[in-house]
């Protein structure tokens, strides 16, 4: 092999190792940006789109920088053991409420009737002490208000968390 030869070689070689590992450093901050968040297909088809389009390092990690931000900013609680974007929620609801016949708005529902039911009680206590002056009525309504408010208390809780997750 002649000088030149071996020169052309060594060129082509180089910029063949100079692409390899720029798609390396592509695939590595393009993986660990989708590890970090829960995403729709179409967002990450978008983000790996994104990633191909670099031509240095500098841009890629560039890239990786500005989208941890942006999706960062949809979550209000950067501690979180996990970040769904609001895409990959919708998809998450709707996946829950088909396969597995879970709606967290019928559960709500259900705890708001408890709710509505301790509310009526109370008024009822009322009502018996006021227009009737059935004092053991109003009792029996009483003791069962004072049995039922750890159950609302619950439902109260139970829907906060679900809205909860639900915005989130």
């Amino acid at each position: 092999m002649e000088k030149k030869e071996i020169n052309k070689y060594l060129k082509e070689s180089e910029a063949y190792i100079h692409k390899v590992n720029l798609m390396n450093v592509k695939l590595s901050y393009s993986f660990k940006l989708l590890s970090l968040f829960h995403l729709t297909v179409e967002e990450k088809i978008k983000i790996s789109e994104e990633f191909d389009k670099t031509r240095n390092e500098i841009e890629v990690i560039d890239l990786y920088d500005r989208k941890v931000k942006e999706l960062s900013g949809q979550f209000p609680d950067p501690n979180i053991d996990y970040r769904w974007s609001p895409g990959f929620a919708r998809e998450m609801m709707k996946y829950i409420k088909h396969h597995k016949e879970y709606d967290p708005f019928k559960e709500i529902e259900g705890f708001f009737k408890l709710i509505k039911s301790h509310f009526t009680m109370t008024d009822n206590m009322d009502n018996q002490r006021n227009i009737l002056r059935d004092i053991k009525k109003a009792n029996v309504i009483e003791e069962s208000i004072k049995q039922n408010i750890p159950k609302v208390k619950h439902a109260i809780e139970s829907i906060t968390i679900i809205l909860k997750d639900v915005k989130n």
